[in-house]
């Protein structure tokens, strides 16, 4: 109930939180057995840029269960075709459709654990699309030595004839021309598939981690945050 929460005001409008719809609404408890409630679409968009997730009105980092539960509802809105983003028209443009794509996969390597920042990915040019391609293509043919039955268990049915995991040797990508437009919507499909294809929060994470891999041997920002990988 509004009554009982800690704050008063939606964080992001400043206006009162029972203006905040209630499909939207999210509440937790902190540690100090404080209640807080916020708009979900704020807290995802907080979650764009690879920070920590913090209570903006106590500046306590926010547990990793939150953020699975985060996860959790807003990929239940989007299957009711709900949009997780603030929107001013009833009826999301083509630019808010990706942008929501978009914030599915970061947001779910997020709560598998990894910080990320979803700027990564938007500044990635055509080249390093196709060395982020290359690279998780090698990771899962070649550098990384995954037998038949280990690729099973992390992305079920990748062998599929009818939705191969890589649909395209990477060599002969080379021979061709693609725009930044195509290789986004690869690339993130990709990413997509390593981190949901399994129902297994582990083997998720196990996905997500050969995504970050690859990323961090692609981009200079991501392997300054996880030089390790590199």
């Amino acid at each position: 109930m509004p009554s009982l929460s800690h704050n008063d005001k939606d964080i992001y409008t400043f206006e009162s939180i029972t203006t905040i719809p209630f499909v939207y609404h999210f509440s937790f408890i902190d540690l100090k057995k404080h209640l807080w409630t916020f708009d979900l679409r704020f807290l995802i968009q907080l979650l764009q840029y690879g920070k920590q997730l913090v209570n903006p009105f106590s500046q306590e980092p926010i547990p990793e269960t939150l953020i699975q539960r985060l996860q959790q509802r807003s990929q239940t809105l989007r299957k009711r075709g709900i949009p997780i983003v603030y929107v001013e028209k009833d009826v999301l443009t083509s630019e808010q459709i990706w942008n929501q794509k978009v914030l599915d996969v970061f947001l779910k390597l997020t709560s598998l654990g990894y910080g990320v920042n979803l700027l990564w990915f938007e500044t990635m040019s055509v080249r390093s699309h196709e060395t982020f391609h290359r690279k998780l293509y090698d990771l899962w043919n070649i550098t990384a030595g995954l037998t038949a039955a280990d690729k099973e268990r992390i992305i079920p049915g990748h062998s599929s004839g009818r939705s191969p995991l890589f649909r395209w040797n990477p060599t002969i990508l080379e021979a061709q021309t693609h725009e930044l437009k195509w290789w986004r919507k690869q690339n993130l499909n990709l990413m997509n598939t390593f981190v949901s294809r399994s129902t297994d929060r582990t083997v998720q994470s196990c996905g997500a981690l050969y995504v970050l891999t690859a990323l961090a041997q692609t981009h200079p920002k991501i392997a300054e945050v996880y030089p390790w990988l590199v």
